[in-house]
């Protein structure tokens, strides 16, 4: 019985914690949406820019290229950044021109799969939303529908009464 406080109040910590890491990373995630969204749209949008994930630390043999991973249409090669050293798995937004490669924008790839789980969560909780406004709208134009058939067999009802003979 001793045993069992302390290891209540443990558990009870442990779930704590990872109750504040798990709020933090989905705060941070939300913050940084705004970017995710702008690097997707410029590389789908922007002429000669791209999306790349690092797959590889950069190779001093091959003259720092490292490999990446066009995260458009998955393409997959050697590509050399300018700047600084990227960290494995970070997604780069990128244009290229005459002097060679421009980084826009990047971010780890943690922060990246964050981004992508909340703009999916966003996407679904838009769609669920929509699907919910058009059932209400729906079943609103179903009740006038029912409501104006109701009045029109009412008032052939009455024009039968009138015009019957009796």
């Amino acid at each position: 019985m001793t045993y069992l406080i302390p290891a209540l109040v443990a558990m009870s910590t442990t779930v704590c914690v990872l109750l504040v890491r798990h709020g933090r990373r989905r705060a941070k995630a939300r913050r940084w949406l705004p970017l995710h969204d702008a690097m997707c749209r410029d590389a789908a949008t922007l002429p000669s820019t791209y999306l790349a994930q690092i797959r590889t630390r950069p190779e001093p043999e091959a003259g720092g290229q490292v490999m990446a991973t066009d995260l458009l249409n998955g393409a997959c090669g050697a590509l050399s950044l300018p700047g600084m050293s990227f960290p494995t798995g970070a997604v780069v937004c990128f244009s290229w021109t005459a002097d060679g490669p421009q980084i826009r924008a990047w971010m780890t790839g943690r922060l990246w799969r964050a981004c992508v789980r909340r703009a999916e969560l966003e996407r679904r909780r838009s769609a669920r939303a929509a699907a919910r406004e058009e059932r209400v709208r729906g079943r609103r134009a179903e009740r006038e529908i029912r409501v104006a058939a109701g009045k029109a067999v009412g008032a052939a009802e009455q024009i039968l009464r009138e015009h019957s003979p009796r």
